[in-house]
């Protein structure tokens, strides 16, 4: 027998990721995989969020009341297949809007690994050639939460404008060294470094 064939074992896994189950996946199969390489993160495809009875908020564990509220399951996609489907204009089921009168800034670990905020462009640590009688922009876009309604853009820490986090932003960046930050409606917030050069 080859090495390859005694290696192989066999799991459950979720039907939809391919991951290892985890509370909230009803389809799972059986699949072979190599103990002590395969991915063994957890499966999140769906995420259970407490919302209100009308569905129209949702809450945190901080926040949700002693009553009037229903747990859920919402598709839970990595903020960057979020954002691609988006792109593509297929549908996407976002979570509610998070209470607003929740008093706790919510960059902790509430949500788990899915909520993370990315800068998908530009990229970080490039260097930028702009032709200015063009009036060539950059593209300012970002992965962010399925429970993202809004994000903010700074450039060099002055703020530029408020937009949908799957909107694309273009702008005209200074020459030198410049600053890239997006702050998302949850408290999170990504900085990155770039290079522009003027033609």
């Amino acid at each position: 027998m080859g090495h390859a064939s005694a290696s192989l074992d066999f799991r459950l896994v979720c039907a939809e990721s391919g991951l290892v189950p985890g509370e909230h996946c009803p389809n799972q199969l059986i699949d072979y995989y190599l103990p002590g390489t395969s991915r063994a993160s957890r499966c999140e495809h769906q995420r259970e969020a407490l919302v209100s009875a009308a569905g129209t908020v949702s809450y945190c564990r901080a926040c949700v009341p002693a009553s009037g509220f229903r747990r859920q399951l919402f598709p839970n996609p990595r903020p960057e297949v979020l954002a691609f489907r988006e792109a593509q204009g297929l549908p996407a089921s976002r979570l509610p809007a998070h209470n607003p009168d929740c008093r706790l800034v919510r960059n902790t670990d509430d949500d788990g690994a899915g909520a993370s905020l990315a800068i998908t462009s530009p990229l970080a640590n490039a260097e930028y050639l702009l032709n200015r009688r063009e009036k060539q922009q950059l593209l300012l876009s970002c992965a962010a939460g399925s429970e993202v309604r809004q994000v903010f853009w700074y450039v060099n820490d002055q703020f530029l404008r408020a937009a949908s986090a799957t909107e694309r932003v273009f702008f005209s960046p200074p020459a030198g060294s410049v600053k890239i930050s997006c702050a998302d409606d949850h408290g999170r917030n990504v900085d990155i470094q770039l290079q522009v050069a003027e033609l």
